[in-house]
């Protein structure tokens, strides 16, 4: 198949997903399985040292607040980790030569690779999570038939609101820009490190931030006086916590798109030459 100058063709798209997909899917079956067996593993567990001593709470399962920790986690450690292997591919000259004789655009291999990697992350979490949570369900409303507050983890009402309990506020669009924020930092490592990019990426992030905490600080030090104090309008005092989260949630959003952005190029490049 010959590639024309068409920069996105859908018919070469579809072809190349599917070839990309049908190649590594052991690979990405065995990821998937891992993450399933950890929320599982996590679930159970908890579920043990929870329930043993009847659930403390009247009004949700005690259960509740650990596994909306370990799905607060892994969304934001395991879709970091995703991004990371979206070149693992590229590593030596020999996969970085059959990933440029692929008959298609630099374009459609990174959305590619970005569709499976970042959105298939996301679409594969929250479906392990719910199968390990009624395996959890059913397996301990056997054993304990008494916990009348025993039930399944109300998904639906994080995606609503971000939490279960009844907030007016919805934090679900600032966890999601968020953590596509932070994942899209990953993305760009991957570019630039094929090698052992999480942990290069992460070492990368820390740095940068405790440069610009320090760079900070020290302006702070310097210019402005310890009695200073910033005197805020009164039309900003009366702006409402959702406007202040849909900016930050905005904020984020502009953050991610840049540096996926970037990653597009600096991947367009990487077929030519690796300088890094």
């Amino acid at each position: 198949m010959k590639v024309n100058e068409t920069f996105f063709d859908g018919r070469r798209f579809l072809s190349l997903f599917k070839k990309e997909w049908m190649e590594n899917w052991k690979k990405n079956l065995m990821r998937i399985v891992v993450l399933f067996v950890l929320f599982l593993v996590w679930d159970l567990f908890m579920g043990y040292d929870q329930y043993k001593y009847g659930n403390r709470y009247d009004d949700y399962d005690a259960i509740w607040p650990p596994m909306f920790f370990m799905l607060m986690f892994t969304l934001y450690i395991g879709a970091c980790l995703s991004a990371s292997y979206m070149t693992e591919g590229m590593i030596n000259k020999t996969g970085k030569l059959s990933v440029m004789m692929l008959p298609a655009t630099p374009f459609e291999k990174f959305i590619t690779r970005w569709l499976i990697f970042t959105v298939g992350f996301l679409v594969v979490l929250p479906a392990t999570f719910v199968l390990a949570d009624w395996i959890r369900f059913t397996v301990y409303s056997s054993l304990y038939p008494e916990i009348n507050q025993m039930a399944l983890f109300p998904l639906d009402d994080i995606l609503a609101h971000g939490s279960w309990t009844d907030e007016d506020l919805n934090f679900f669009p600032l966890i999601l820009t968020s953590s596509w924020a932070l994942q899209s930092f990953f993305v760009l490592g991957s570019t630039l490190w094929q090698k052992n990019s999480f942990l290069k990426t992460a070492v990368a992030i820390f740095c940068i931030v405790i440069v610009m905490l320090l760079i900070g600080y020290w302006s702070t030090e310097l210019f402005i006086p310890s009695r200073f104090y910033i005197d805020v309008p009164d039309k900003y005092e009366h702006v409402s916590e959702e406007t202040q989260m849909d900016i930050v949630a905005v904020f984020f959003s502009v953050i991610a798109l840049f540096n996926t952005v970037l990653a597009y190029f600096r991947y367009k490049e990487m077929e030519i030459i690796n300088r890094w």
